[in-house]
């Protein structure tokens, strides 16, 4: 698999600097040529790979702090995130240098647990400083800011429990009252503080009730609360979960499945969504994606015509794609690549795409004229960059390691001493870039890109569809041909599909649902997602397995794959180091 680091430049460099001369390939990079076969082998043997311990994400942390608050009156619920707002800033954004997902780090810095402390005393003091709140939140034996032995028992059984999202055991109890023996006032204000910046608030840190050998043990009923309500909720569980976990409900896959029927409404769609917007963003890299300046010179202010795009417009019409697939109209993920609905809910990207502003009203759908476009692969999250060329190559990087985890090689060594594509006037950017590429050590690499990018030369880089390519000339800017477009394509996106052809961007990506290949890889993307690792397909492949059924089988769909997730009995499951 590609490392990050050399994707990255991959991904930057190589629509500059396209010339791979005296580059050869490693053999076994065929030996990764991502197979059609649709099923996962599920082997009820094998002891699946499972999750490692994680912290909070930021988004997580700030949602828990907001619903411990809930106990509290709406205006000082208002008041007290507007009391932590500047110390929350202190809260480093989530990074992860072992997984593409920011929900899955484990990386605990200084600079991390300096402002946990902040944060810690800010509340606490916001909750001490009257004496309604501090009796909301401890209880009514809290007196004048000052807590004794029973006071902490009770505060340990009530608000306690739900900062550690369990019930706390009786040498916890006694930690406590230990600790606060040592302050001679604000007794009050120190004991939530300190439960505040435990590890055991603000890391997953889950018990376990079962070991199953192999390393692998059942976590409690209570972990599993808490795993339930940050995946589906990005929160702590609320007061029914909690209660599910005291009773045992959560013991017995009725109970479980009770409880996710009970989450799967309309009060927690915000929530559900968020967590699937997120997944499409960090996948599709959203946040890197940069859009056409057009107004950088006169080059750009030509070819712009007066369109523009910002990443908002492009995030938000994604998020309404996803919305609509997982919640209004709950498809399959091939939907994602068929679609024909226009998502674009801005007026710069519905002008890009020469279609009516969306109103999101699912009565009131926009459709784009038939034959231009098809699903993720032709929307300009997936085609926009900050030229005034397609760029093919990064399209078919991104196609190929992102939609179809087909593994690429790292880039050669000489790369950033390459030159640049050299302007002519009377090709096309396909021509230059297949003339660029054609020597023999390059086509070990670009027979399976060049024609995965160059399926979508229909598209140019604002993503507005063409069939003619205007040449500029980079000086001037000024307009000095137009080439038809060459979309003819052999990309063979599977071994299966080996002397398949197309020219439409549309059958293309109709042949990408079709094949298999895009189908495994995203369920594959989303185990990663969920279990802060990538998966092992044979230890994992009944786990792996469940989820394609549930996504794309009769009667599947993207919300039936996020609620069999947390119902599976993987779910349930966490390595312990012997």
């Amino acid at each position: 698999m590609f490392r990050k680091y050399n994707l990255l430049l991959l991904i930057l460099l190589l629509p500059l600097y396209q010339n791979c001369g005296g580059f050869v390939m490693n053999e076994k990079f065929h030996e990764g040529f991502s197979s059609a076969q649709e099923k996962f082998q599920c082997d009820p043997t094998a002891l699946p790979t499972v999750s490692n311990t994680r912290r909070l994400t930021k988004r997580e942390y700030i949602n828990t702090l907001k619903d411990l608050g809930k106990v509290l009156s709406s205006s000082d619920q208002q008041g007290l995130m507007s009391a932590l707002s500047n110390k929350l800033d202190l809260i480093p954004d989530d990074t992860n240098i072992d997984s593409r997902f920011s929900e899955n780090s484990n990386f605990v810095s200084q600079q991390l647990t300096d402002a946990i402390v902040e944060v810690s005393l800010a509340y606490s003091d916001y909750i001490v400083a009257n004496n309604t709140r501090l009796r909301q939140f401890i209880g009514e034996c809290a007196v004048g800011g000052e807590v004794n032995a029973t006071c902490v028992n009770q505060f340990a059984s009530t608000m306690g429990k739900k900062i550690f999202r369990r019930p706390l055991s009786t040498e916890e109890v006694q930690d406590l009252n230990n600790d606060l023996s040592s302050y001679t006032d604000s007794t009050a204000k120190w004991l939530i503080a300190r439960m505040l910046a435990s590890p055991k608030f603000f890391m997953h840190i889950e018990d376990t009730k079962k070991d199953l050998g192999g390393g692998l043990h059942e976590i409690t009923d209570h972990a599993l609360a808490s795993r339930i309500s940050y995946f589906l909720l990005d929160t702590m569980p609320d007061d029914e979960l909690l209660a599910a976990a005291d009773s045992g409900k959560l013991a017995t896959q009725a109970g479980v499945e009770a409880e996710l029927k009970r989450l799967d409404q309309q009060a927690h769609r915000g929530e559900m969504s968020g967590l699937m917007k997120s997944f499409f963003d960090q996948w599709l890299k959203i946040d890197e994606l940069t859009l056409p300046d057009h107004q950088a010179n006169t080059l750009m202010q030509n070819y712009a015509a007066g369109d523009s795009l910002t990443r908002q417009s492009v995030r938000n019409e994604i998020h309404e794609m996803v919305e609509y697939y997982t919640f209004t109209n709950p498809g399959k993920y091939s939907d994602l690549f068929t679609s024909d609905i226009s998502f674009a809910i801005d007026e710069d990207l519905a002008k890009v795409y020469g279609v009516p502003v969306w109103d999101g009203s699912a009565n009131n759908l926009v459709r784009f004229p038939e034959g231009q476009r098809a699903g993720l692969v032709t929307r300009a999250a997936f085609l926009a960059n900050q030229g005034s060329l397609s760029k093919p190559i990064t399209r078919g990087i991104h196609i190929r390691h992102d939609l179809l985890c087909d593994p690429l090689p790292s880039p050669p060594a000489e790369i950033f001493e390459l030159r640049a594509i050299p302007f002519d006037q009377h090709k096309t950017t396909r021509q230059r870039v297949a003339n660029k590429t054609s020597h023999e050590s390059c086509m070990v690499c670009h027979d399976k890109i060049n024609d995965t990018g160059f399926a979508l030369e229909n598209y140019d880089s604002f993503g507005r569809f063409r069939l003619h390519e205007k040449i500029f000339d980079p000086e001037s800017g000024t307009l000095l041909q137009e080439h038809p477009v060459d979309s003819f394509v052999q990309p063979r996106i599977t071994p299966e599909t080996v002397g398949q052809t197309f020219s439409s961007p549309v059958d293309y990506s109709h042949a990408i649902a079709e094949s298999g290949a895009a189908e495994r890889c995203f369920v594959t993307t989303f185990y990663e997602f969920v279990y802060s690792k990538a998966p092992d397909v044979q230890a994992d492949g009944c786990q792996l397995e469940q989820m394609r059924v549930s996504v794309n089988e009769e009667g599947g769909s993207l919300k039936e794959l996020l609620l069999r997730v947390p119902a599976s009995k993987q779910f349930r499951l966490k390595r312990v180091s012997e």
